[in-house]
This record gives structure tokens, C-alpha cells and sequence, in this order.
């Protein structure tokens, strides 16, 4: 009785991190006056509380038009 073996060869899986590099993340840029105030974590609807960094007055949420 004869068996038979199939070699299939010794292939590599690299993973390749670099792919990214260089990169930002994506999604929308922050308007500048983020610079002036810290946010909170984002509720389930996506709103955060924004606290200003020099007067520390808190806005509930952080709606540049109000900021």
C-alpha cells in the first residue's frame, strides 16, 4: 500500500503594521476652539460637556456655536 503526501511548501504570513503609519484618524476635524476647552466622555446620543480651561465654566453641551 502506497501513501501518498502532498507537500504544500512553507509559506509565511507576515503581519504588516506599517500600513498605517503616517496616517491620522479619520472622521471629522475638531474646529479650533477645542483648544480652549476640555471635553467629558460622549453620552449615547454623542453629546459631551465641555469645560473651559481658564475660567473652568462647565456647558452642558459642547455646542461651538455657544462656546
Amino acid at each position: 500500500m502506497a501513501t501518498s503526501s502532498a507537500s504544500s511548501g512553507s509559506s509565511s504570513t507576515s503581519s504588516n503594521n506599517n500600513n498605517n503609519k503616517g496616517k491620522g484618524k479619520g472622521g471629522q476635524r475638531q474646529d479650533e476652539v477645542w483648544i480652549h476647552f476640555a471635553q467629558s466622555e460622549r453620552d449615547s446620543q454623542g453629546h459631551a460637556t465641555a469645560t473651559c480651561n481658564y475660567c473652568q465654566v462647565k456647558y452642558m453641551r459642547g455646542e461651538i456655536s455657544t462656546l
